[in-house]
């Protein structure tokens, strides 16, 4: 029983570990334009494609906007 135990806690560790906090900086130098966004406790898959959506919606108002986490 506390083998089972020691494995189920873990498991729930390795599973919550890999998520943390990102920020997503968006700047845009044609017109001077600095935006950062964070997403708390997010996988890094997740918060890359949070990001990848934020700079798609940014380039409809500023074509050479880029954002990275």
């Amino acid at each position: 029983m506390k083998k089972l135990l020691a494995i189920t806690a873990l498991g729930v560790l390795t599973l919550t570990s890999c998520k943390k906090d990102y920020t997503c900086t968006c700047s845009s130098a044609a017109s001077s334009y600095n935006f950062s966004e964070t997403y708390p406790d997010q996988k890094k898959k997740d918060a890359e494609d949070l990001c990848t959506v934020r700079e798609s919606q940014l380039k409809t108002l500023y074509t050479d906007a880029k954002c990275a986490l």
